[in-house]
């Protein structure tokens, strides 16, 4: 597997678990109720280390990122 591919295979995963995360969190606003803050923390919480990671994938080495697009 290529390094292109590795990234591309991570950045998907990547994106499917935040997308779960913000239909969750936005769910959980909506619903109403006292969770709305700590829901929308959460949200903020996972949206600043999905930037984190995405920072830190160029600094990896080929065999990492194929191990990581397996995992």
């Amino acid at each position: 597997m290529t390094r292109q591919r590795a990234l591309h295979v991570i950045w998907r995963k990547l994106l499917l678990i935040i997308s779960g995360l913000i239909v969750l969190s936005v769910s959980t606003v909506y619903s109403g109720g006292n969770t709305a803050v700590i829901a929308l923390t959460f949200l903020m919480g996972n949206i600043g280390s999905y930037v984190g990671i995405h920072r830190n994938l160029a600094d990896l080495s080929d065999r990492d990122l194929v191990e990581m697009s397996g995992s």
